[in-house]
C-alpha cells in the first residue's frame, strides 16, 4: 500500500504523523484526511495515491511556510541543506567548494543538469553552496541550546527546569553585557576574558 493511505470505513485516508522539525508549528501530531475516494470503486487505490500526493504537496508546503515565518534565513538554510540531501550530496558553502577538486564541482553541476535542475533556484543554492549559514546572535544561543536539550529536559520537574534555565538564561545575559549581542562566530578569546574577569 502506497505511504500516506490508510482504509478507513470503506474509503481511502490520507495519514501522516508531523515531522518533529514541524512539531511546534502543528500541534495535532498526526493529519487524518478522508481521500472521498471509496475503495470498492478504487481497489489498488490509484485515484486515492494522486489525492494523497495533492494532500501531502500541500501539507508539506505549509509546514514550510510556517517554519519560514518563524525564522525564513534558518528556514531556508535548512531547506537547502534537506535538497542537497536529497539530492545525493552534503550541504557544502561556496567558499569551501571553490577550494574542493574540480572533480568535485563538475559532479554537482552535471548532477543540475543530468535531472533538469539548472533553473531550480533551491536546487542551485544546495549543490553550489550559496544560501549561508544563519547567523547566531549570543541573546539566541540559549533558544537554540534549549531546543537540543529538550531530551534531557523534558524528565526534569517544573522547579528544577526553572532552576537550570534561569542559570544559563543569567550567563548569556551576563556575556550580553559585557561583549555586547554579536554573532557567536565573531567571539574571541579576549570576549570570554572579559566576562570572566566581568
Amino acid at each position: 500500500m502506497p505511504d500516506f493511505l490508510t482504509r478507513r470505513n470503506g474509503t481511502w485516508h490520507f495519514v501522516r504523523r508531523v515531522p518533529m522539525e514541524f512539531a511546534e508549528f502543528d500541534r495535532r501530531g498526526i493529519v487524518r484526511h478522508s481521500t472521498k475516494v471509496g475503495i470498492s470503486s478504487d481497489r489498488t487505490g490509484r485515484r486515492a495515491i494522486r489525492v494523497a500526493e495533492k494532500f501531502n504537496e500541500e501539507l508539506e508546503s505549509f509546514w514550510l511556510q510556517c517554519a519560514q515565518a518563524a525564522d525564513p534565513a534558518a528556514a531556508s538554510y535548512d531547506e537547502v541543506w534537506r535538497r542537497a540531501r536529497s539530492l545525493g550530496f552534503n550541504y557544502i558553502e561556496n567558499s569551501e567548494l571553490v577550494s574542493a577538486s574540480a572533480q568535485k564541482r563538475l559532479e554537482r553541476i552535471e548532477a543540475l543538469l543530468s535531472v533538469g535542475l539548472e533553473n531550480d533556484a533551491t536546487a542551485r543554492a544546495a549543490l553550489l553552496g550559496t544560501q549561508p549559514q544563519p547567523l547566531i546572535l549570543i541573546s539566541k544561543v540559549f533558544v537554540e541550546y534549549e531546543g537540543l536539550m529538550e531530551d534531557v529536559t523534558g524528565k526534569q520537574s517544573a522547579s528544577r527546569l526553572r532552576v537550570w534555565r534561569n542559570s544559563r538564561m543569567r550567563v548569556v545575559r551576563e556575556l550580553v553585557e559585557v561583549t555586547g549581542d554579536k554573532p557567536v562566530t565573531e567571539l574571541t578569546e579576549t570576549d570570554g576574558l572579559d566576562h570572566v574577569d566581568w
